[in-house]
């Protein structure tokens, strides 16, 4: 038996953590009933009204936040809290971190992402803020809003293999999700520097 679902697409965006949370319910339940064979992330999605993203992420009560977008500003994408993450921490070696993200990769949608990266400038003593990073950090955010394609949607990633003994936290995480616009700030700090690093000149 094969069950498909369909992205639904809401004109109130109000709408949007109700409808997540029936989509939830339903997959968790089935992945209790059902364990997954193999390991990989089932990605749900919601199309909603579009909306300017980092207001939203600013918005957001959670503690762990991300955002990212392309140079072209063609895919955007701001993050909340995380269905999976993998830090120098845990201690993996370069080949044992890319198989642990194929692990689940390789069994999931090509639209699924981890965001992060890697430590490029070994000899360059990192920043305080960046140093709990060490050499590498790579995050799959719960839930994410993006914009692609001149459309927004929400989005909340599950691991087959684990979070259908997560259900409690991961509704509690999707009813703090804040859409409602009348308390979203618009005042977007300006950048006052920038500074890459390597540069696209060096080497």
């Amino acid at each position: 038996m094969r069950t498909v679902f369909r992205q639904d697409k809401l004109n109130h965006i109000q709408r949007a953590v109700e409808s997540m949370a029936k989509k939830i319910k339903t997959i968790l339940t089935l992945s209790a009933d059902s364990p997954a064979k193999h390991k990989k992330i089932l990605r749900l999605t919601i199309e909603v009204p579009d909306q300017p993203l980092l207001p939203w992420l600013m918005n957001q009560k959670s503690s762990l936040k991300i955002y990212w977008s392309d140079r072209q500003d063609k895919f955007e994408m701001a993050g909340v809290g995380a269905a999976d993450y993998v830090g120098d921490g845990d201690e993996y070696g370069y080949y044992e971190l890319f198989r642990r993200l194929h692990g689940y990769l390789d069994n999931s949608g090509d639209r699924v992402r981890y965001y992060g990266g890697f430590n490029f400038g070994s000899n360059q003593e990192a920043d305080d803020g960046w140093k709990r990073f060490g050499r590498y950090f790579f995050i799959l955010p719960r839930f994410e809003l993006v914009k692609s394609a001149n459309k927004a949607f929400f989005v909340c990633n599950l691991l087959t293999d684990v979070d259908g003994y997560h259900y409690r936290p991961i509704m509690s995480q999707l009813e703090a999700i804040s859409f409602e616009n009348g308390n979203i700030s618009h005042d977007i700090p300006k950048i006052i520097s920038e500074k890459d690093f390597p540069k696209k000149t060096d080497g």
